[in-house]
């Protein structure tokens, strides 16, 4: 779900619910409400969340938050370029580019460091799958060559994703 512009996760199980929001979370448990599904932090009652299809309202420390609506996950990262800084918790090569964007259309491209790629890919809630991936086949640098094999490798084992609060 998206409050305003914060994404906010949302995970709800027999023993109630529990709430991700800016780093924060919050352990619900359902309280009574005329409709739709309302939940209160066990530890303080003036943080609530109340669902009533596909919108909540919530409440933290008794601050009403901006309306949360529910967010298709493709929304969430198609159209922009997403700039790799990270490959398996690494840094990556000083001036190189990695790169990746999800087009509308199912299909996802980008530069791997030295080469250029392009697949398809599939999601569902917050599962993420590559297909049919394929590679520009140019020589570059060892160590280029290296660090793109390593992302390709990656792309390869995802099957998930996250947004954290800041939107990385």
């Amino acid at each position: 779900m998206m409050c305003g512009s914060v994404p906010v996760a949302v995970d709800v199980s027999s023993e109630g619910l529990r709430l991700t929001l800016n780093g924060q979370q919050f352990n619900m448990k359902s309280v009574e409400a005329a409709s739709g599904a309302k939940y209160a932090a066990r530890d303080d009652a003036s943080t609530t969340f109340w669902r009533k299809g596909d919108k909540a309202m919530l409440e933290v420390k008794g601050t009403a938050q901006p309306e949360c609506v529910t967010v298709e996950p493709a929304t969430l990262i198609k159209g922009a370029e997403w700039v790799i800084e990270d490959i398996n918790a690494e840094g990556i090569i000083d001036r190189s580019r990695a790169t990746i964007r999800f087009g509308d259309d199912g299909r996802v491209a980008g530069k791997a460091s030295c080469n250029n790629f392009m697949g398809g890919y599939s999601l569902t809630k917050n599962g993420l799958a590559f297909t049919q991936m394929a590679t520009t086949m140019m020589a570059c640098p060892t160590a280029l060559m290296d660090q793109e094999r390593k992302f390709l490798a990656i792309l390869a084992m995802v099957t998930q994703f996250e947004l954290k609060p800041d939107g990385a």
